[in-house]
């Protein structure tokens, strides 16, 4: 059973991020026409493998897929930065140096999410939120591919953009 909270408030923004109003999570996960603040955040280690979490099966959206090193969404109040570093601490209990890679639309048919990544270099260890977090595992680029059938959209999306994968 998922235990996020649906009646969490998202920011909600125009196509040029500027800031139209709050919707639930709910409302954001099943409305594409909403666009909501996002993070995506991509660690990779010294032997250059990237950092993938297997998602909780209490999420609610792609419960047991892998997904990128940490994600989430923006809290009222907060800048994109701000909900990286703290997605970080939450999600696998590290802090470290994150550089800004760009800003993107992701749409899918359930929602859609004004999404700006970053990147950044960890060798752990890391404490994952079981809440949030099955496992987490790096994975070199040809070990990516491999499972790309077991990744959630957003972040194959993400990977995209970032050249990680084709």
């Amino acid at each position: 059973m998922p235990r996020d909270d649906k009646k969490e408030l998202f920011i909600v923004v125009d196509k040029n991020d500027r800031i139209i109003g709050y919707r639930t999570r709910h409302e954001c996960h099943h409305n594409p026409k909403i666009i909501h603040r996002a993070v995506d955040i991509v660690i990779f280690n010294k032997k250059g493998q990237v950092l993938l979490q297997k998602r909780s099966q209490y999420k609610d959206t792609n419960p047991g897929f892998f997904g990128l090193s940490t994600a989430g969404h923006v809290a009222v109040g907060e800048t994109y930065k701000q909900t990286a570093i703290r997605e970080m601490v939450e999600e696998i209990g590290v802090q470290t140096k994150l550089i800004k890679k760009g800003k993107h639309i992701y749409q899918d048919e359930r929602e859609t999410e004004m999404t700006t990544v970053y990147i950044g270099n960890h060798d752990g260890p890391f404490k994952i939120d079981k809440q949030e977090v099955e496992s987490i595992k790096f994975y070199t680029l040809a070990e990516v591919e491999k499972i790309r059938n077991k990744i959630t959209p957003g972040a194959l999306f993400t990977f995209k953009k970032l050249g990680i994968i084709k």
